[in-house]
């Protein structure tokens, strides 16, 4: 008498295929993402640090520190205090960080989000 296969042991071949190509592509996103994340994470704290330089250097903290001695001027001339205030910022560090800001959350989401996704393919290997 002949030994014949189990009937569903082509749907669990072609299961842990499919298993087995999810998971690899899962794991070069998680690459992908948390190296993403690494690198922005240290971009933006270098540029956190050269913001807050050229601020000190434009002069921004004195400029803050007339609002609390003597306020009465500074809001009888608010037009002109707001506007040094706008052509003392450092823009382009700040447009900088901001976008570097974006770059590390949406890595940041984007990993989290593999991280769930694999735990789910783990659990469902798992039954």
């Amino acid at each position: 008498m002949k030994h014949l296969p189990p009937a569903d042991l082509y749907d669990r071949v072609i299961n842990r295929i499919n298993y087995e190509h999810r998971r690899g592509i899962l794991k070069r996103s998680l690459l992908l993402y948390f190296s993403g994340f690494l690198l922005s994470l240290g971009t933006f704290s270098q540029l956190i640090v050269k913001s807050y330089e050229a601020i000190v250097r434009a002069g921004l903290p004195e400029i803050f520190s007339l609002v609390f001695t003597n306020f009465n001027l500074v809001m009888s001339n608010i037009s002109d205090f707001t506007m040094l205030i706008l052509e003392s910022l450092p823009s382009l560090f700040l447009a900088l960080s901001f976008s570097i800001l974006m770059i590390l959350i949406f890595s940041f989401g984007k990993l989290f989000g593999s991280l769930m996704e694999l735990k789910t393919l783990n659990k469902l290997k798992a039954n």
